[in-house]
């Protein structure tokens, strides 16, 4: 970890927000919130009257350009990620972190995903080199991210939320002076407004306590590895369940040239439980075996697949490697649990 290469704040230009929420009141109470704050600190802040409440609030110097008017600022949202699913949350935070690929100005990024969202000490903002920031409980949901800075040789900071400072500025923002932060809803009441004082000018650290914290990694992305490649070789690899239609997202990272020739080899895999327990296809009662394909299209209706999936891996020109069942769920059929990511042992057969 490093720190960052100066203290100057950006004006940014996306704002994207991931959470685990399926209820399209909760999902408003985020964006409303975001968007009060943000409208609020940038009015107020170029003013230059947040300075007076705290001179940790003072505005960068582009707020008085009135910047946003000339460049608006692009919010995004999307939900529905698996309630208490770490692992999907880091891969989430990821794959959105690389769609906006090489961008002239930085992105503001808020994930709420439990577990860990509510009330604790693991409130963090973590700031790239490059800018950009994200805002959210250091629950594992940021471990893909610092892994893929780390391989980049990005430098970040993980800024630790100092919450009795933002307390203070909501009792002076809304006029209450009890006002204490509620235990449950820390995406609308703590993390909307962080993000919208940080997109109005002010700089994270001004935000947070003097305090080190380490990035907690899921599983899935302590055990990043290589797909077996010879004929009788085993490994064991982390998975998760994307729900949308039950493939199943592994911890095998390959580039596409060496697919192609794992596929050309007519490469064939089985999967087993940790312990080795086998786990068979319902109805059929026989081992599931998955052949290394390119395309859906290459298997029938119900029969399974391994194939190289689109998401861009860690390592430069390496994509993760899926499991499918085509018109199937691979994840049901696995028995891979839709709220948690689980171990697997995997073995070339041919």
């Amino acid at each position: 970890m490093t720190a960052l290469k100066d203290a100057k704040v950006p004006f940014y230009k996306n704002m994207m927000l991931i959470t685990d929420f399926n209820c399209g009141v909760a999902n408003a109470q985020i964006e409303l919130r975001f968007q009060n704050v943000f409208l609020y600190t940038t009015q107020e802040l170029a003013k230059g009257k947040l300075a007076d409440i705290d001179s940790r609030l003072k505005p960068a110097s582009w707020i008085k350009d009135h910047i946003y008017r000339e460049r608006p600022f692009v919010p995004t949202s999307i939900h529905n990620v698996p309630f208490g699913n770490i692992d999907f949350a880091a891969y989430a935070n990821y794959t959105c972190y690389r769609a906006l690929g090489s961008n002239t100005r930085p992105n503001i990024f808020i994930h709420i995903t439990d577990p860990g969202v509510g009330f604790g000490k693991d409130r963090s903002i973590l700031v790239t080199d490059e800018h950009n920031v994200f805002i959210g409980p250091n629950n594992g949901s940021l471990g893909l991210m610092a892994k893929y800075f780390e391989s980049r040789s990005i430098g970040y900071t993980l800024h630790k939320i100092d919450i009795p400072f933002i307390e203070h500025i909501e009792r002076m923002r809304t006029g209450s002076p009890t006002y204490i932060l509620p235990h449950t809803f820390h995406g609308r009441d703590l993390f909307a407004v962080v993000a919208g004082l940080i997109a109005g000018g002010v700089h994270p650290s001004s935000l947070a306590l003097d305090e080190d914290e380490k990035i907690l990694e899921p599983a899935y992305a302590q055990n990043i590895s290589r797909l077996p490649a010879n004929v009788g070789e085993k490994a064991h690899f982390q998975v998760f369940r994307d729900n949308t239609a039950g493939n199943i997202k592994t911890s095998f990272s390959v580039d596409q040239k060496s697919f192609d020739r794992i596929v050309a080899e007519g490469a064939k895999y089985h999967i087993s439980k940790p312990n080795g327990a086998r786990i068979q296809l319902p109805f059929l009662k026989r081992q599931m075996t998955f052949p290394a394909k390119n395309v859906f299209a290459d298997m029938k209706a119900g029969e399974p697949l391994l194939y190289l999936g689109s998401t861009f891996a860690i390592n430069w020109d390496e994509r993760f490697v899926e499991l499918a069942i085509n018109m199937g769920n691979a994840g049901q059929s696995l028995d891979v649990s839709p709220l948690h990511g689980a171990e697997m042992l995997i073995e070339r057969i041919q």
